[in-house]
C-alpha cells in the first residue's frame, strides 16, 4: 500500500492519467513492480534459509528509485500538490 501511495502522490495529475490510461498492463509496463527476485521456487526457499530474508532489499531500493524516485515529502508536494490522507 505504500508502494502506491508514493506511486500516486509523486506524479502529477497529468501523469497519472497517462499512466492509467493503458489499464492495468500499461501500469504494469510502466512501473518496475517485480520487487522479488525472479528465481524458482526452491532457490527463494534456499536464500530464505541461507540469508535470513526472501527480499534483496538494494534490489527494492533501486525499483523505488526508479518507480517514484528520489524526492522527500516536500519536493513531491511542492511538484504535485497532492495530499493523500488516510484515516
Amino acid at each position: 500500500g505504500s508502494i502506491v501511495a508514493a506511486v500516486v502522490c509523486t506524479r502529477t495529475a497529468d501523469e497519472l492519467e497517462a499512466l492509467y490510461a493503458g489499464g492495468a498492463e500499461g501500469v504494469c509496463g510502466a512501473l518496475d513492480l517485480c520487487f522479488f527476485d525472479q528465481a524458482s521456487p526452491l532457490r527463494k526457499a534456499w536464500q530464505l534459509l541461507s540469508t535470513g530474508y526472501l527480499m534483496d532489499c538494494n534490489q527494492l531500493r533501486q525499483a523505488l528509485v526508479r518507480d517514484v524516485g528520489d524526492v522527500t515529502f516536500h519536493e513531491a508536494y511542492r511538484r504535485t500538490g497532492g495530499i493523500l490522507n488516510i484515516p
